[in-house]
Parts: structure tokens; C-alpha cells; sequence
């Protein structure tokens, strides 16, 4: 019987993919814990239909990050954090951290895993970041501010 797959199974298929299974395997196991559905003309056609969905919607994401990695080059992102009198701060600051200060102060919604840090930031002061999506690049200030507390 085929079957398409909705959920990752181990030894069986990815989420997505048509198999094909034993019919008791499909009707005792998949079918009741709703891990996959039947393989008929319209469940493929459904597939598809997402499969198409989900491209498109993946390019307009990149085509949207890229965009924004040009947006940021030579902007400036200002975070203030409580630092001790030694000047470290109690909480470093991460790629998330940064994404979601660009978000707050700049109104873009970039994701962390394309701002390059090579650790979090642990001290107050002034660092360049990078920013990657695919191949463009960009570079941008990051002032952390202290907050004596």
C-alpha cells in the first residue's frame, strides 16, 4: 500500500515522501497514530499543492533576508545591559539578543543564525557584527552600554 508520510519515522521515510508499507503496518500503526494518510490522486494533489506552497514562500523568505543584510550594512545597534563595577556584564549577549534589538529598534526581522558571532559578548563596548545570507554580506555596529546594577 503507498502511503504518504506525515511526520519523520525511523526506518521508514521522511515527512512528505510516498512509500510504500505493508498494508497491516499502514492500517494497525500509521493510519491510527495518524503518521501517514493513503496515497490517493487527491492526497498527491493536496502534496503538491503544498510542496508548491512551501517553495514559494522559502524563496520569498530568502528573497526577504537578503534584503535585509543590505538594510543593515553600516547601521548601528545600541543595547544597554547591567554591567558589575568590574565592567562584565551579568548576562552576555547573543545572536538572538542582537536579532530581536534589531527588530526592536530597526523594525527588521532578521534571523540569529545569519548574524556571525564567533561568541557572545561579555563586556560593554562597541563590536563590528557581520550578518550572511548565502553569499552577501554586511557589517554592522553593536554598542553595548552599561547599566551599572
Amino acid at each position: 500500500m503507498k502511503v504518504i508520510l506525515l511526520q519523520n519515522i525511523n526506518n521508514v521515510g521522511a515527512k512528505g515522501e510516498v512509500k510504500s508499507v505493508s498494508d497491516g503496518f499502514a492500517g494497525n500503526y500509521l493510519f491510527p497514530k495518524k503518521l501517514a494518510v493513503p496515497a490517493t490522486e487527491q492526497t498527491m494533489l493536496n502534496l503538491q499543492s503544498q510542496s508548491f506552497k512551501r517553495e514559494n514562500q522559502l524563496t520569498r523568505q530568502r528573497t526577504e533576508l537578503l534584503s535585509l543584510v543590505g538594510k543593515l550594512n553600516g547601521r548601528e545597534v545600541i543595547i544597554t545591559a547591567k554591567t558589575s563595577a568590574k565592567g562584565t556584564l551579568y548576562k552576555s549577549i547573543s545572536a538572538k539578543d542582537i536579532a530581536l534589538e534589531i527588530k526592536r529598534q530597526l523594525g527588521y526581522n532578521i534571523d540569529e543564525k545569519c548574524l556571525l558571532l564567533e561568541q557572545p559578548f561579555k563586556i560593554a563596548g562597541e563590536f563590528k557584527v557581520k550578518a550572511r545570507v548565502e553569499e552577501k554580506d554586511s557589517e554592522f555596529l553593536v554598542k553595548i552600554r552599561e547599566l551599572n546594577g
